[in-house]
């Protein structure tokens, strides 16, 4: 993990310099990381010194690939009516999306200061605690509920796709997967899986070609978890804490009937971080409250993994995020990004 004492990583060479009306300024993730990333993210400002956004094009070694453009540009414009439509919660939302002839496709979100969690456990110095694993697993199924409910599946939790902020994380690159492998898919032809995290993060049922459905999300999410524990590729629940163990294990099924759904993931995690000690911490910046979204109602867990089994959870995600959940490495890196990003001035 290379990320952590870094401001914001340079531009490379075969970088795009302009894309629309925005120029590039510097990249969000580091080039050579040990994760696999799904998209090129760079932090970009208008034309003119404007506002400043975060822009995703697709990753460089499939830059040339025309039908995946395609796919690319199809997936970013869904995320966009669906930000339209309602605001998702914890979710990056698509602003504008781009496929002009000659040029990569790309799309925007608002610029959050935010680090990707591969940076956010470098700053760390290697896995997160439990209170911050549960804010983080709070935030991602209550999004993903949400996207649930509308019929829709995110196919590219990974992470890679999570950027976290002072005040909770952002879920990015919606139909990361979709658009890498149409249809049922054939996972043999992209051995990389371009961003996605073969070993263990990627649901069984699809690798065996089946379509992302969200019993898919789910397991990718227990995948995610299990990697900012320990900062480890692969899947594997003994590496959370104990209080976490069964429900991520669950979250991990081969069968994908086994997993809960989002919905009980959320009400589970919420419920531990609500018994868990409150510990002193510098407070999260309040930069993104208006992505949080609507709370999802309470709702009764029909599966549990301890004590929340037939109860009504009372509180929202938004209360896991308060002084303290965020290690204070990690928001001096997230401060000194954004200190960064919006001093920056535009190339000459």
């Amino acid at each position: 993990m290379k990320q952590g004492g870094k401001r914001m990583e340079p531009l490379r060479l075969d970088d795009p310099r302009n894309l629309g009306d925005y120029v590039p300024i510097g990249r969000v993730d580091a080039p050579d990381g040990e994760v696999p990333l799904p998209v090129r993210r760079f932090v970009a400002r208008g034309a003119g010194g404007g506002r400043t956004v975060l822009i995703s094009v697709p990753l460089a070694e499939l830059a040339g690939d025309h039908e995946y453009g395609e796919r690319f540009a199809a997936e970013a414009e869904t995320a966009r009516r669906l930000g339209a439509e309602a605001r998702l919660p914890w979710t990056a939302q698509v602003m504008e999306s781009s496929r002009l002839p000659g040029g990569p496709p790309w799309y925007t979100t608002p610029y959050v200061p935010a680090l990707p969690l591969p940076g956010v456990l470098a700053a760390h110095g290697g896995g997160l605690p439990e209170r911050t694993l549960r804010a983080l697993g709070l935030g991602l199924a209550e999004a993903l509920t949400e996207l649930h409910a509308r019929g829709a599946v995110h196919a590219g939790v990974s992470p890679g796709a999570l950027l976290v902020a002072a005040d909770g994380p952002l879920l990015t690159a919606y139909g990361a997967m979709r658009a890498l492998v149409p249809g049922t898919g054939h996972f043999a032809h992209r051995p990389s899986l371009a961003g996605l995290p073969e070993r263990g993060g990627v649901p069984p049922e699809q690798l065996s070609g089946g379509t992302p459905g969200p019993p898919g999300d789910v397991h990718a999410l227990g995948a995610v978890l299990c990697y900012a524990a320990s900062g480890l590729d692969g899947a594997d629940s003994s590496r959370m804490p104990a209080s976490m163990r069964t429900l991520v294990a669950a979250c991990l099924s081969e069968d994908p009937g086994d997993r809960p759904q989002a919905a009980v993931v959320r009400d589970e995690l919420r419920t531990g971080a609500a018994a868990l000690p409150v510990t002193s911490g510098p407070p999260p910046v309040p930069v993104a409250a208006q992505r949080r979204g609507p709370v999802s109602a309470p709702a009764a867990v029909p599966w549990s993994a301890g004590g929340a089994a037939g109860g009504t959870v009372l509180d929202s995600a938004a209360s896991a995020f308060g002084p303290g959940w965020l290690p204070a490495r990690v928001i001096a890196a997230i401060a000194r990004q954004s200190a960064c990003a919006l001093g920056a001035a535009l190339p000459a």
